[in-house]
This record gives structure tokens, C-alpha cells and sequence, in this order.
């Protein structure tokens, strides 16, 4: 039996203890006091039992123990949250309400589209319902009933379907070319920007160059003073324990033991006076030109790769390829002017076609809706967030990752 069940059975059977020796007492005061209770100056035995003693009010109370536990928390739940836009649409993020580490309830918020992306998803909702509407409006006109054969029935739906199908594929292949330009454009902005950076700072690492120069032949003239005093000193010391030496007899072992000290001092600060002296040379004869030529150089590159950045994205800015553009567009005209001929043909299946019409116009209205509502990320369940992968203002499509749940 474990520590807490233990506790517990022991913690009944003392409270059942108690009670019948509360229930023993009662019912001997009870009989005491039906009798009369015990004659003037007689002691019971049961208050002789109690005299001395002191009584204690008991308190009932919850009686828990803590058991240390080792283990590791397992996430039976872990999710990689995206916008749920059809066709990777590119948009940009408008909030992120959440921040790593927040407890978050099934269905909140977490984060949304900015408004530009959110109108152009509900323009796509309000055109989907537009056309539903004149879809019913259209059935509700075609009220007649013809009378024909099962099978020219079934062959001219399946023309219709076939016929809306590549359209459909036709209208997508179009989208997807405009979303590759828009999202072309977006990368040729990204690498302006980048190349800008790079001719900003090529420039301030050229423009700092001089003033480099300047700090480093500042610093080697005054280390050359400072080896000058250095060396002026060490020389006065040796001169000074030399005519010490050769005006008396010294037997101070000191003093002849730090005479190889000084001369070695004074040969180290000759040694750093030259090199001192050396390095103020070189400087005074001029900047590094070789570094000079690469900094120079390395503003040219980076001149060069912004203009042709600047370049890309006047191009890309101009649109698509119009010649590529005006052939799918062509062909999306095309196939829906056959399906429109097909849709007005036999009135026998008008009622069928504009039933038909009226399911496909509800259904893009429901594609377009579910569309409006992926522009927000909304927690699937309960749980913490455990990483935020994204900013205000970021570029993003259905691929990127936004919220680690």
C-alpha cells in the first residue's frame, strides 16, 4: 500500500475511535441525567476519571501527503501552425497575438492576415456570392419541364462537367502565374534591399579607412615617444649605477647583480624604439594601398549589384510577361465561351444546368469563405505555444510556418 493510502486508513480508523467514544460519553451522560445525576457532594467515577484532565476541541481536517515524482513531460499534442490560403497566396502578417510560452484555449486566435491580404480574400467572398445569387436567380426562372432521353441527358452533363473542369484548370494555371509574379517581385525587393545594405556598408568601411589610418599613426608617434622615455630612462639608471661602481669600491653583491638588469633593460627599450621607430615609418609613407584598393573595389561590387537588383525589379514591377499573360488569359475566354454555349443549348436540361450552376457557385462561395477564415490561425486544441515563427508585416503563404502549438 502506498505512503497515501496508508495515511488515509489510518486516518479513518482514528476518527472511528473517536466517534464511539463520543457516543460512549453521550449515553452515559444521558443516563446520568435521566436518573437525576449523582447526589449532592458524590463524585461519579467517570467525572473522577476526568478530573485533572483538559478537553480539547477537535477539528476535522483533509490529510495529504506529497509524493516526489521524476519523470519528462510528454506533448500528446504537437502542431505546426499555417494560414490556410488556397493557391499560396502571398500576404503579409497583420498581428500575432500570442508569445512562446502562453497557455491558450481550443479555438483562440493566435493570428491573423493584414488588412490588404483580409480585403482581398473578402472581395473573393463577395464575388462568390454575387454570382450564387444570379445562379438561383436563374434557376428560379427555369421553371419548365422537358421530356427527354436518359441517355442525351447524361452526355450533355457530362460536356459540362468536362467543360468546367478545364476551365477551372485553365483559371488556376492563370492565378498561379500572376502569384509566381507577385511573389518574384517580392524576392527582387528582398534582394534590393539586401544589395543596399551591402553598398551602405562598403561605404562606411571605405569611409573609415582614413580615419583608421589617422588613429593608428596618431598611436604609433607616441609609442615612439614612450619608447624614447623609456630608453632615456633605463640609460640614466645604467649611467647612474655605473659612476656608483667606479667612485668607491662597492662589495654589495646587490648592486653588481642588478647591473646586468639595467643593461638588459636598456638593450630592450633600444630594440623597441626601433621597432617603434619602423612602424611610424611605414605609416608616414601612406594608407595601406592594397587594403585601400579593396575597399574601393568592394564599394564598386556592391554599386554594381544594386543597380542590378534595381534593374530586376523595375522589370518585374512592369508585371508579367505580357505575351504569356495575353495567351492564358485567351485561353481561360475561350473555354468559358464554349461553356457558356453549351449552357445555353437543349432548354430540355436548362433546369439540370442551372441546378448545376447554382451548386458550383455555393461551393466557390464556400472555398472562398473557408479561404477569409484561414487568414486567421485559431488553436486546434488547448495547449501552450511553444514557438511564434513569424512578425508583424512578414511576407508569408500557406507554407510558412507562423505558431508551434
Amino acid at each position: 500500500m502506498g505512503d497515501a493510502g496508508l495515511l488515509s486508513l489510518l486516518a479513518r480508523r482514528w476518527w472511528v475511535g473517536l466517534v464511539i467514544l463520543l457516543v460512549a460519553g453521550a449515553t452515559v451522560a444521558g443516563i446520568v441525567a435521566l436518573r437525576g445525576g449523582p447526589a449532592a457532594g458524590q463524585v461519579t467515577p467517570g467525572a473522577a476519571a476526568l478530573a485533572g484532565r483538559e478537553l480539547v476541541t477537535v477539528h476535522l481536517q483533509t490529510l495529504t501527503t506529497e509524493v516526489p515524482l521524476e519523470g519528462r513531460l510528454v506533448f500528446p499534442n504537437t502542431a505546426e501552425l499555417t494560414f490556410h490560403v488556397a493557391r499560396g497566396i502571398a500576404g503579409k502578417v497583420g498581428d500575432v497575438a500570442v508569445a512562446p510560452g502562453q497557455r491558450v484555449q481550443q479555438g483562440q486566435l493566435l493570428a491573423s492576415m493584414d488588412a490588404t491580404s483580409r480585403t482581398s480574400l473578402e472581395t473573393v467572398v463577395a464575388e462568390a456570392k454575387l454570382r450564387l445569387d444570379h445562379a438561383q436567380d436563374a434557376l428560379e426562372t427555369a421553371s419548365e419541364r422537358f421530356a427527354t432521353t436518359p441517355v442525351e441527358k447524361a452526355q450533355f452533363e457530362q460536356e459540362i462537367a468536362d467543360g468546367r473542369v478545364a476551365l477551372d484548370n485553365a483559371q488556376d494555371e492563370l492565378d498561379d502565374f500572376l502569384t509566381d509574379d507577385n511573389q518574384s517581385l517580392a524576392k527582387v525587393q528582398f534582394s534590393q534591399d539586401d544589395a543596399q545594405v551591402a553598398l551602405d556598408d562598403a561605404q562606411k568601411a571605405l569611409a573609415d579607412f582614413d580615419v583608421d589610418y589617422q588613429k593608428e599613426l596618431t598611436g604609433a608617434r607616441k609609442a615612439k615617444a614612450d619608447a624614447e622615455t623609456a630608453l632615456e630612462a633605463a640609460e640614466d639608471a645604467l649611467t647612474s649605477i655605473i659612476g656608483t661602481l667606479g667612485s668607491s669600491r662597492v662589495t654589495d653583491t646587490d648592486v653588481w647583480d642588478h647591473l646586468p638588469r639595467l643593461q638588459s633593460t636598456v638593450e630592450a627599450a633600444r630594440a623597441s624604439l626601433a621597432k617603434a621607430k619602423e612602424d611610424l615609418a611605414r605609416l608616414e609613407t601612406g594608407p595601406d594601398e592594397l587594403k585601400l584598393r579593396r575597399l574601393k573595389a568592394a564599394v564598386t561590387v556592391a554599386q554594381t549589384t544594386l543597380a542590378k537588383a534595381q534593374t530586376q525589379l523595375g522589370r518585374q514591377a512592369a508585371g508579367p510577361d505580357a505575351a504569356e499573360l495575353a495567351a492564358k488569359q485567351k485561353k481561360v475566354a475561350t473555354l468559358q465561351r464554349k461553356l457558356d454555349e453549351l449552357l445555353n443549348g437543349p432548354e430540355s436540361l436548362v433546369v439540370a444546368l442551372r441546378t448545376a450552376e447554382v451548386a458550383h457557385a455555393r461551393a466557390a462561395v464556400a472555398d472562398a469563405l473557408k479561404d477569409l477564415e484561414g487568414a486567421n490561425v485559431r488553436a486546434p486544441f488547448a495547449g501552450v505555444v511553444a514557438l511564434v515563427n513569424a512578425e508583424v508585416d512578414d511576407i508569408v503563404t500557406k507554407d510558412s510556418p507562423i505558431v508551434t502549438l
